[in-house]
């Protein structure tokens, strides 16, 4: 046990992540946003809000990496030994706000200043745009610089929101190794559940068909 406590305070080590608003966006994101400028009125609408909802997605995932974190520190710290247990405190941490989550991350993992600076930033704009943001942008929204404003700021969020994920995902990674699991393992777990996905979805397909004629 006292190994693994050493690991899990050298957590911290190697991991440098900042977020700099004004750097420029990922390839993946600055076209989206160039995708924006040719668009008719009804479609840069259509393309904010979806922007809206890939923010929302991202944020998400920053939440449930969170979750994840947690329970693997309470697994590399040999608690959570059943099953059971830890179905139970998934449960319980899938009823606590992004904000209690950070906090207890905040105690339980030893995660360096900037990295908690990173966590928060994303939290204050997930905050924002689950709760404020559309309000906040009313204005904005009826007009084509508006959208263009608002698409560029939602952008933004995913940039951090991804950039936060990445950081929860070198914790987890570290956890991972401490309570034995490889990334081999992972790989092949990936594999297996993409593998079950397309056979599900082929079913649908063939329920949608209807039978051949034969």
């Amino acid at each position: 046990m006292e190994e693994e406590e050493g690991l899990l305070e050298s957590i911290k080590v190697g991991i440098n992540f900042t977020y700099d608003p004004d750097a420029p966006l990922p390839e993946d994101l600055h076209a989206l946003k160039q995708e924006f400028e040719p668009l008719d009125e009804t479609m840069r609408t259509k393309h904010m809000y979806a922007c809206a909802g890939l923010a929302l997605y991202a944020a998400q995932c920053l939440e449930v990496n969170l979750r994840h974190l947690l329970i693997l520190e309470r697994k590399a710290r040999g608690e959570l030994l059943t099953l059971q247990e830890l179905d139970d405190f998934d449960d319980h941490l899938s009823k606590k706000t992004q904000g209690n989550l950070l906090r207890r991350v905040q105690e339980r993992v030893g995660i360096d200043e900037e990295g908690i600076n990173l966590l928060e930033e994303a939290l204050a704009a997930r905050n924002t745009l689950a709760h404020r943001f559309f309000y906040d942008h009313a204005s904005d929204c009826v007009s084509e610089r508006g959208q263009r404003e608002v698409v560029g700021i939602l952008l933004g969020y995913i940039n951090l929101f991804r950039l936060a994920e990445g950081l929860t995902e070198c914790v987890n990674t570290a956890l991972l190794k401490i309570v034995g699991v490889s990334e081999e393992h992972i790989d092949d777990l990936y594999k297996q559940m993409l593998d079950e996905a397309r056979g599900t979805q082929s079913t649908l397909d063939e329920d949608v068909a209807g039978p051949s004629e034969g």
